[in-house]
């Protein structure tokens, strides 16, 4: 099984546990507003590399602060967002547990870096997908 897999299937544990308690999402789109909602989204470069394994580049950069996969307020690689994005609600209720699972994933994430001998590289994700424009640079 490849790292992508293995990526995946942390995906699918950590939506099992939030499906369990049921973090209340509008699907609004208002999170990936970064820099309306005060938030910068950092991702390390195995999550951009799935991104871009999986949707390939965003096709356009619409405004500076807004996550450019975001079109009519949805996410159109919600399958294949990265882990901040996927722990990140809005509601205040949700505010103080997010950190917990947060951390608790991106551990998994890391550790599956290591195993596979990948550079670690954890940055803004906009920053990432800049970076991914002006270069390739596979996981291999």
């Amino acid at each position: 099984m490849g790292w992508d897999r293995e990526l995946g299937g942390i995906y699918a544990e950590l939506e099992e546990e939030l499906s369990r308690l049921a973090p209340p999402c509008k699907a609004c789109g208002q999170c990936c507003h970064f820099h309306t909602f005060g938030h910068v989204l950092y991702s390390s470069n195995i999550e951009v590399e799935y991104i871009l394994k999986n949707a390939g580049l965003p096709t356009t950069y619409t405004q500076e602060g807004v996550c450019p996969y975001l079109a009519n307020n949805l996410c159109t690689i919600r399958q294949y967002r990265a882990l901040g994005c996927r722990v990140f609600f809005c509601h205040p209720d949700w505010k103080e547990s997010s950190p917990e699972i947060y951390e608790k994933y991106h551990r998994k994430i890391k550790d599956l870096s290591l195993a596979y001998h990948l550079d670690w590289y954890y940055a803004p994700m906009l920053r990432s997908l800049s970076e991914a424009h002006n270069e390739d640079y596979p996981l291999e």
